[in-house]
């Protein structure tokens, strides 16, 4: 896992429509409270019954912190278990909901690549429903309790 971001030194925008010199680190930027480093929201809908391996996967991965919330939807495949699977047996015209779990992660930019692998590696079966992940950027995250902003409050 990316304990930390690299420094740069090329125009970033921050703040209140700032922008940071072109010498001028992001390091040095956050240390004097200039805005929040680049973080991104990981959702993952996946199956229900692959909940278990996922969080122990992205725990040993480094990624403990998640928040997951059962779900009903259904993908291209519209509900039918045939689809998804072969050996269940479903009538066509069983259209429905399927139970899923949403999995949300806040993570630095430079963690995205090896969640979405981990997460990926544990929810792969070759059948339909396997899941979705969706990287939405965030403009910033505060911790209640103590009042950190930007990555400070995801670490």
């Amino acid at each position: 896992m990316n304990e930390g971001f690299a420094s740069v030194h090329a125009p970033v925008a921050f703040g209140e429509g700032k922008e940071q010199t072109s010498g001028e680190t992001l390091d040095a930027q956050f240390a004097a409270g200039g805005g929040s480093r680049a973080i991104k929201e990981v959702v993952a809908v996946i199956r229900r019954g692959k909940i278990a391996e996922t969080k122990k996967a992205l725990e040993e991965a480094g990624y403990p912190a998640l928040t997951y919330q059962g779900a009903e939807g259904r993908g291209k495949q519209r509900g039918f278990l045939w689809e998804i699977d072969p050996q269940v047996p479903s009538e066509p015209e069983e259209a429905r909901f399927l139970p899923k779990h949403v999995l949300t992660l806040l993570v630095p930019d430079a963690d995205v690549p090896p969640v979405i692998e981990a997460i990926v590696r544990n929810n792969r079966t070759g059948y339909h429903g396997d899941g979705k992940i969706f990287v939405c950027p965030l403009e910033d995250v505060t911790r209640i309790r103590t009042g950190e902003k930007g990555e400070t409050a995801v670490r």
